[in-house]
């Protein structure tokens, strides 16, 4: 941070660090997070689903595009629809992807955070719960790898660890919108 000394960042880093401890361990965050087993599935695996616009299979694939760097996007077989920006792991590109091809997927499908037999409004709830967390997890492995970065610390969190919480929170942003799509369709009449 500009303006502090190596010393006062580290102390302003360790705040930081048992505010977010303190957050994630109160009772109100304990009560509003739902459950912290999100399910057997590797957050890292992500199946492609099939093209919004023309029904084709998405491919994974390395792009280069004015970028030294290693970087990954997923383009549909048949069109010219790309996931966005090329990222720098291929799980990002593949919910991307998934992420802008909504129409044949169901929150109810996803592999993740038991939203299977949910309603709607209660798949947002859980859903709701469940990203919190993870953004005050997320933060919090920042905060641990500044403070580490800074000589602070001599425990750097994983970066593996790291990649699955934010794996998690993608997942959870992907099921937040399923959940609002299905929302917002019109139930069937019986």
């Amino acid at each position: 941070m500009k303006g502090l000394s190596p010393e006062q960042h580290q102390l302003d880093l360790t705040g930081q660090i048992e505010k977010l401890r303190s957050q994630l361990s109160s009772e109100q965050h304990q009560i509003e997070t739902p459950t912290l087993a999100y399910g057997p599935h590797n957050p890292l695996e992500v199946d492609l689903t099939l093209c919004d616009t023309c029904s084709g299979e998405g491919v994974l694939g390395q792009s280069n595009a004015d970028n030294p760097k290693l970087r990954w996007q997923v383009r549909c077989r048949c069109c010219s629809k790309v996931s966005g920006q090329p990222t720098r792991n291929p799980w990002t590109a593949a919910l991307m992807w998934n992420g802008v091809n909504l129409q044949s997927m169901r929150y109810s499908e996803l592999p993740l955070f038991g939203l299977t037999d949910l309603s709607p409004r209660d798949a947002h709830e859980r859903i709701k719960g469940i990203r919190a967390n993870l953004v005050l997890r997320i933060a919090l492995c920042s905060a641990q790898r500044q403070l580490f970065n800074a000589g602070g610390s001599n425990r750097k969190p994983g970066t593996t660890y790291t990649a699955k919480l934010e794996a998690y929170l993608m997942w959870a942003m992907l099921a937040h919108r399923l959940i609002k799509l299905a929302k917002a369709r019109p139930r069937p009449q019986r």
